[in-house]
């Protein structure tokens, strides 16, 4: 079957990211919306060689927010199931922050591991078709700044005389955009339902990154205030396996070149 890709999520940062990359390399592809999705319009469209599911919903105040985020996703999942042809592919954007239900206790504070790896489950008992990709940190340009590293650049844009960290020996790998798209755009040719873990080897601890930073950025009157070293990911690393030779990714954008580039995109000047 000729490749015609069907996104979920595609107005969000990786799916932007994602779209563009398509369009340079002419794959036919469609966005669907989350209302479509809500409204069981899926099965209008026809002939679609993989599904790709980006799209995450996020209820932000409420009592009961994990329960009510993972129904919405997992919704989301039935219905994508019910409606797409058994020859549809589904590559699932999943995250390395599944594990982290075996190692902490703070995983039932996040709604979105427990979205992800609830969804993991179904689709591994209900899709004939599939593939889960897991993700480390995603990080690049356009990224909102309430994640870690626009957040730090922000601050620094803006003059601050100090960063405050949380689980400042968390123990992450970070994985650049571009890479993250090129991973999916090369796990087309996957045939096999398969989850795979994805590492970029740019292991860092929350503390590493800012140091890493300010160091890069020439910065020496920023203090860096430790709040707490409560952490998510102290054991998941253990268990990765890298699987390069599946996604045909031999070599990842470096940390250094990262931030430089995200440097420029905020206009810091060393």
């Amino acid at each position: 079957m000729k490749l015609k890709l069907l996104i979920t999520g595609s107005s969000g940062f990786f799916g932007r990211s994602l779209i563009r990359e398509l369009k340079r390399k002419k794959i036919s592809y469609i966005s669907l919306k989350t209302a479509e999705i809500k409204k069981n319009k899926i099965k209008k469209y026809e002939n679609i060689s993989h599904l790709i599911h980006l799209g995450f919903r996020m209820k932000s105040f409420s009592k009961d927010i994990n329960k009510i985020n993972m129904k919405k996703n997992l919704d989301d999942i039935k219905i994508l199931s019910a409606n797409i042809h058994k020859t549809t592919k589904l590559i699932f954007i999943s995250t390395i922050g599944v594990y982290c239900y075996k190692n902490s206790s703070k995983i039932n504070k996040n709604t979105y591991f427990l979205s992800k790896l609830g969804c993991e489950n179904y689709i591994k008992k209900n899709f004939i078709n599939y593939l889960i990709l897991r993700f480390p940190n995603i990080y690049g340009p356009n990224q909102k700044k309430n994640f870690l590293i626009p957040s730090i650049l922000d601050k620094l844009k803006k003059n601050q005389k100090k960063i405050e960290i949380n689980s400042f020996e968390d123990k992450r790998d970070y994985i650049h955009i571009n890479d993250s798209v090129k991973i999916v755009i090369n796990s087309l040719k996957i045939k096999k339902n398969l989850i795979l873990n994805i590492f970029s080897n740019n292991i860092y601890t929350v503390y590493q990154i800012v140091e890493f930073i300010l160091k890069k950025l020439k910065i020496k009157n920023c203090k860096v205030i430790k709040l707490n070293k409560n952490s998510y990911f102290k054991n998941s690393y253990y268990l990765k396996k890298i699987i390069n030779e599946k996604i045909n990714l031999k070599k990842f954008i470096k940390f250094r070149d990262g931030i430089n580039f995200l440097r420029i995109k905020f206009k810091i000047k060393l």
